[in-house]
């Protein structure tokens, strides 16, 4: 690969790689702003709160002292040389000197003593105006007494002149008064302001770190890159939400994305193939987790593969809540894996079939948090092996596999197992998760599939709009010509198993 190339590719993957991070900040925003709202609320009342209890009162004074030598007369050092007392000490020294003496503890103790009190309730700071100045700023604070900082800075000038005479002699000291004042209380608008911006730092910190730990499937390239393993097809999303009130099968909906249903009907096609033996084909779905489109994949494929002339059964694998019947806007009582398991019930009474569907369908109304014993029920066994030589092809619509062993149990009848994986939704861990819950039985799976793609064509690979769901509609090829019921043998009424 040519350097030109590399650069390219490097900057696709940079490119990918910000926009994701801008879609997972935009996530989180949307996820978090709740939390925005409450931190702010929070932070501001407790910060009012904090302030106004821990607060106190703080008054202060200001004054600006001037330092220079005294001009004394040349004195007789008693050899004969005389000389001139501070010769080698400059206004800049005595700056530095009065600084460090006024900062010091020993300089708040004479202060006191001064003042007369045993320890000195203020806080002395002395800071040179300029490098080359003389001139020393000195300013005091206190919290207990509204006076004393005035007193303080009134006792500095005698204090230091007296330290001075005691090392190296008489120091002029001048000082000029700046004013004093007192502190207020800050406004509770001042308060709400900076705790919020507080909380939106520390959410905003929150939502970068959320970001920047994402780590999802964004593409079929992502399925081969983060997973190992080769996308089996894709699909976008089906443009409109299943309605139970008209059936819930997307591809038979008017205002259905007419992508989603050649790409539905693509991946009928591989599914499809090798269904031409006695024995029908048995194929489980499943997800890393729920609100993956797991369900709603089931169903659209079961109704394309109707279209396509298969006889087809959808199973409701998940014992837990049993949703295709709210989904598929099934109002009558029904029979499902759970009342197989308990007793001897007639065909008629746990296969479900109307006009309205192109598939047959099982599921109950009932649910547990047993299912290990119902999955593993021989009955359960018994009946899917009676079942394969009705139909072309059984789908069961298993749980999610990364919550519980129930996706990798149902798999173990199946020939295939086809793994959703919705666009940008789950960690790249918890799907490996998913997926090892899976494989750990020994089962491989066969097909992945990246379900809601923002891929134009999804899974189509070239399909073009006339073969939009208008052509494949429910008319021409749905129950009627080619529905359910191929392999069927005469029903009987009674089933052993």
């Amino acid at each position: 690969m040519s350097d030109i190339n590399r650069k390219t590719e490097s900057a696709k993957d940079e490119d990918i790689e910000l926009s994701a991070l801008v879609r997972y900040l935009a996530e989180a925003c949307r996820r978090f702003a709740p939390l925005l709202c409450a931190l702010v609320l929070i932070f501001a009342v407790a910060g009012n709160i904090f302030e106004r209890v821990t607060y106190t009162d703080t008054h202060s004074a200001t004054a600006t002292f001037a330092l220079n030598p005294a001009q004394l007369e040349a004195i007789d050092n008693g050899s004969g040389t005389k000389h001139t007392p501070y010769s080698s000490i400059t206004a800049e020294q005595l700056a530095d000197s009065f600084v460090s003496t006024v900062n010091s503890s020993f300089f708040a103790d004479l202060a006191a003593e001064q003042l007369g009190k045993d320890e000195l309730d203020a806080t002395i700071k002395a800071t040179r105006v300029g490098e080359e100045s003389n001139y020393i700023t000195v300013s005091v604070k206190s919290s207990s007494d509204k006076e004393l900082p005035e007193r303080v800075l009134s006792v500095i000038s005698p204090i230091y002149t007296r330290i001075m005479e005691n090392t190296v002699g008489a120091v002029s000291v001048e000082g000029f008064s700046s004013g004093s004042e007192s502190s207020a209380a800050p406004s509770v608008i001042f308060l709400t302001v900076k705790y919020t911006v507080f909380a939106v730092l520390l959410w905003g910190v929150l939502v970068l770190i959320y970001s920047m730990t994402r780590d999802r499937i964004l593409s079929k390239d992502d399925v081969s890159e983060k997973l190992g393993r080769t996308c089996f097809a894709t699909l976008p999303h089906t443009g409109r939400r299943a309605d139970a009130r008209q059936g819930g099968i997307d591809i038979l909906l008017k205002g259905t994305n007419p992508i989603f249903a050649e790409s539905i009907k693509l991946l009928a096609s591989k599914t499809a193939r090798g269904t031409d033996s006695e024995k029908g084909k048995l194929i489980t779905l499943t997800s890393a987790s729920k609100g993956e489109g797991k369900s709603t994949v089931a169903v659209n494929l079961a109704a394309a593969l109707s279209m396509k002339g298969c006889s087809v059964l959808l199973i409701d694998g998940d014992l837990r809540t049993q949703n295709l019947k709210e989904m598929l806007g099934i109002v009558r009582p029904t029979k499902g894996l759970l009342d197989i398991v308990e007793g001897a019930v007639k065909r008629s009474e746990f296969i479900y079939s109307d006009d309205k569907l192109p598939f047959s369908l099982i599921c109950g109304d009932r649910t547990t948090s047993s299912t290990a014993r119902v999955i593993r029920s021989k009955r359960i066994r018994s009946m899917l092996d009676m079942l394969r030589g009705q139909y072309d092809i059984i789908l069961i619509d298993a749980p999610a596999s990364a919550d519980y062993s129930d996706a990798a149990a149902l798999s173990g009848y199946a020939d295939e197992v086809y793994f959703i994986i919705r666009e940008d939704t789950e960690d790249v861990k918890r799907i490996i998760h998913g997926i090892d819950s899976v494989e750990s039985a020994g089962i491989q799976i066969k097909g992945y599939i990246l379900n809601c793609s923002s891929s134009e064509l999804g899974g189509v690979y070239g399909y073009g709009k006339k073969y939009g769901y208008g052509k494949y509609g429910y008319g021409k090829y749905g129950y009627g010509k080619y529905g359910y019921g191929k392999r069927k043998s005469a029903d009987s009424e009674n089933t052993d198993f």
